[in-house]
């Protein structure tokens, strides 16, 4: 009977264990499945016999682990401080020296020196930047007109900017995409300018009109080219063979003086083509066929055609 008790006693011990190892599994396949990112394990550390059990180290397994640490830290240290970039300004606010060397600076010398730097912003400044042209007349012979001379031109006629205010409506517009409304607010509101978008619309298109030179360039070379791009913006039209509205259209506006002098009408003009339901191959061909001077194939179709007066 004691001999029965002790091999109980021994099966239950087991069991026990047995029970120990398997709740450790599940706590860890538990933190696998549900846990943070950060307190996941790898499946490397899943592998082998007893998942619980932490394995034996030697000196020789902790020596790589020091020598991977001590890499990390030169990797770090090989990248030092981000330097500014050259043409952001610094401005010394104040440069402090202490109360010992003030008090007797000939008992001192400098050896080196240390900063702080924090991160400042000045806000824009709008300015009136004014020409004056006087008016002067004669001291003695009060018969003759004043004189003045001819005040100079605008910078961009129709316009009443400078080219750095021209510039920053350009970039405001087009590149930070903000739209004359929201220009006019901020003028409003944060500099009391009153400039309403209308004003600012004329001016936008006066800049341009200085600018198409260059635009002018660009499209020459782009027509010097063999092969061009279009964009695809797609459109619903009524389809005078199907009889009925069709999605999926496509369409683009050419010159015939410079693609389709062959075929155009006498004095130039423009010329409107389609595309119903075509695929992007179609379109690519009948850019092609821009660059050649010949006009579009099918599935294009002509839809409007105006000629110069």
């Amino acid at each position: 009977m004691k001999e029965r008790i002790i091999e109980l006693e021994k099966q239950l011990k087991e069991r026990d264990e047995k029970i120990a190892i398997l709740e450790q599994k599940i706590d860890e396949l538990m933190r696998l499945l549900y846990a943070a990112t950060s307190e996941k394990l790898s499946p490397s550390e899943l592998e082998g016999e007893e998942l619980g059990k932490p394995e034996a180290s030697s000196a020789s397994d902790a020596a790589p682990e020091e020598d991977e640490s001590k890499d990390k830290t030169r990797k770090r240290k090989k990248g030092g401080k981000k330097k500014y970039p050259r043409k952001l300004k610094i401005v010394i606010a104040a440069v402090i020296i202490p109360d010992e060397v003030k008090a007797n600076p000939e008992l001192w010398e400098e050896i080196d020196e240390d900063h702080q730097d924090l991160w400042d912003f000045i806000p824009a400044q709008y300015l009136i930047r004014r020409t004056v042209n006087k008016i002067y007349r004669h001291k003695h012979d009060k018969s003759q007109p004043p004189v003045q001379a001819t005040m100079p031109a605008a910078p961009i006629v129709g316009t009443r900017c400078t080219p750095d205010f021209a510039a920053h409506l350009l970039v405001s517009k087009y590149c930070d995409h903000l739209p004359q409304y929201r220009t006019e607010h901020i003028l409003k509101e944060r500099y009391g300018i009153a400039m309403p978008r209308q004003k600012l619309n004329r001016w936008n298109r006066a800049i341009a009109q200085r600018l198409r030179p260059i635009w002018e360039a660009i499209k020459r070379e782009m027509l010097a080219s063999q092969y061009l791009q279009i964009d695809e913006t797609p459109s619903d039209t009524s389809s005078q063979d199907m009889g009925k509205q069709n999605k999926d259209t496509y369409g683009f506006t050419t010159s015939l003086t410079e693609l389709y002098t062959t075929t155009g009408p006498p004095g130039g003009g423009t010329r409107t083509y389609c595309a119903s339901s075509a695929p992007k191959t179609n379109n690519t061909s009948a850019a092609s066929s821009n660059a050649t001077a010949t006009a579009p194939t099918k599935p294009w179709r002509c839809i409007t055609e105006k000629a110069s007066p």
